[in-house]
């Protein structure tokens, strides 16, 4: 019954005689131990081998992804029905080379929704990848031939078993269970995973968004436009994302506690600015997305899934520096991307015993490690003011308990983490804000809002919908006056107005067709506008804003 192939017709002599050699002399349980650590290597040799032709591509170091590729191997080693193995060797393989021609192409790991697009628009793929294509013939072999050798090895294995078969299947349907139960289009790679990992769950995504019949919105592409503009030789442009903080208890806007003493300090240069502005997204994740990719449209999910927009992209374009230095986990890279045009990354997970005894200070250790240039773009993310609030020091910061008494344990210890927080933004601007020559920007805004009692509630991890989340802080500082008279102009600036503005200073025009003059967004927990979004217009003469929900936002 069904098809066989016999592997000895292609002609590896050396190789293949190799592996015989090993497995002649071994026993049978150290055999099949060895068949599965070969076979698992052999799925993530792809990889290493597209990381060798693709210096911006890195292989991934996260374990998490044996939990899918150990069962794989051991399926594969016991399946006893070889063309179950073939046709899943087939279909893996034909996912591989997609991603990583979508990879190579657009600088990101495919999502459900690029697939779709790509299917929607075959006439014009096919058209492009016939101009593209011995750019990229390459990615045929380096998938291939590893896959090939896995089925190989697999008919090294004597003793067979249905389980086997059953662990194939196992693996691929808890997949697909656990996409559709989780909603498929919430779904984003991450980009630290292996690729096998993220085009398992792209090809699922991409069937559960069909049988649910999501629609892809039909938004027009985004376009950058280069500026041709004079960029100076020496430049600094530092985003510093604040975690969780509440403007309203900051003394900077008036707060009665004095909670910001620092920054009201700075307040008193004249290249100083801070402000209200408003969030694109009640969570970190999404609002991550936005910030660094100048999106506006909560549901554009063609334009979340390139990098046309990202920040880094268009620095690393204009000769500068990246950084993404984080005391969060690396798994906001994945919403933040253009993963490939950062020269410095690192996170929490980088040092994670360091970063849980320094707290945001685990910052300022590495910003002293490094090498800046003539013209560095740094992104600097925050965990304060995250809850719980009374974790959020550093284990030399001895003044965390300057407030009590207010007859609410919350607020006491948000105001406290506040306190700390004023310190650390302080010591983020000095380490830029001395520059002698050129042009430095520092901006800092928060991603939400942390509610300390509006509407009766508190936090924001319960996914508050509400326009107040989205409420935060902005603070900036600049030697460009004309710089700062622009963000001064704006009425309650969005992270995607800052995101365009900085796209500005590195050169680039963000020229969004789907614009509409004083229309924005906030995002719920997502960045596929499936987890809601509220519409919001601002009106700059009358100083207010008129919020309103909407799940369609092209209407």
């Amino acid at each position: 019954m069904g098809f066989d192939i016999d592997i000895r017709v292609i002609q590896f002599p050396n190789l293949f005689s190799s592996i015989n050699f090993v497995f002649m002399y071994v026993r049978p349980l150290q055999k099949t131990l060895i068949l599965i650590l070969t076979i698992s290597v052999l799925i993530i040799t792809p990889d290493i081998i597209f990381s060798l032709f693709n210096k911006a591509f890195k292989v991934s170091h996260d374990i998490k992804g044996l939990i899918l590729i150990i069962p794989l191997s051991i399926g594969f080693v016991f399946n006893p029905y070889r063309w179950i193995s073939v046709f899943f060797i087939s279909l893996i393989s034909f996912l591989q080379i997609i991603q990583f021609s979508h990879i190579k192409y657009f600088g990101t790991q495919i999502s459900p929704y690029s697939l779709h697009l790509m299917t929607s628009e075959m006439e014009d793929v096919l058209l492009e990848v016939g101009n593209v294509f011995l750019n990229y013939i390459y990615i045929i072999p380096t998938v291939i031939i590893p896959f090939l050798l896995i089925l190989y090895c697999a008919g090294k294995q004597r003793r067979k078993a249905a389980f086997g078969t059953v662990i194939l299947f196992s693996v691929f349907m808890s997949v697909g269970i656990r996409l559709y139960a989780i909603s498929a289009p919430r779904f984003t790679p991450n980009e630290f995973r292996f690729t096998i990992d993220n085009s398992i769950k792209t090809f699922f995504g991409y069937w559960i968004i069909l049988l649910k019949n999501y629609q892809v919105k039909g938004y027009k592409k985004y376009e950058i436009i280069d500026l041709k503009t004079n960029i100076p030789e020496k430049i600094n442009i530092v985003y510093i994302i604040g975690e969780s903080v509440n403007y309203k208890h900051m003394s900077l806007f008036g707060y009665e506690r004095n909670t910001t003493p620092n920054l009201r300090n700075l307040a008193k240069e004249s290249n100083f600015l801070y402000t209200q502005g408003i969030s694109s997204a009640i969570a970190t994740l999404p609002a991550c997305k936005f910030i660094a990719n100048a999106i506006c449209e909560p549901d554009n999910v063609i334009q979340t899934s390139m990098d046309t927009t990202n920040l880094f992209k268009l620095a690393k374009q204009k000769g500068f520096k990246t950084f993404y230095i984080s005391s969060q986990s690396d798994h906001l890279l994945s919403a933040i991307g253009g993963i490939s045009y950062i020269d410095i990354i690192v996170t929490k997970d980088s040092n994670t015993l360091k970063c849980n005894e320094l707290m945001d200070e685990y910052l300022f250790e590495i910003l002293s490690l490094q090498k800046f240039e003539d013209r560095n773009f740094i992104i600097l993310h925050q965990r304060c003011i995250h809850s719980p609030y009374t974790k959020t020091f550093g284990k030399d910061y001895k003044n965390g308990n300057a407030f009590k008494g207010s007859n609410n344990k919350i607020v006491d210890e948000y105001d406290n983490a506040m306190l700390y927080n004023d310190y650390l933004i302080y010591r983020m601007f000095n380490f830029f804000n001395k520059q002698k020559e050129g042009k430095f920007y520092i901006i800092w805004a928060s991603d939400h809002n942390e509610l300390m009692g509006e509407n009766g509630l508190y936090g924001h991890g319960h996914g508050y919908l509400l326009p107040e989340t989205a409420d935060i802080p902005i603070v900036i500082q600049s030697n460009d006056l004309d710089f700062l008279g622009r963000i001064r102009d704006l009425f309650r600036p969005t992270h995607y107005e800052i995101a365009k503005h900085i796209a500005g200073l590195l050169g680039y025009e963000v020229k969004n067709p789907n614009e509409e003059k004083d229309v924005f967004y906030i995002s719920g927990v997502d960045y596929n506008g499936k987890c809601g979004y509220i519409r919001l217009r601002k009106d700059p003469v009358a100083q207010k804003v008129k919020y309103s929900e909407d799940k369609d936002p092209t209407s």
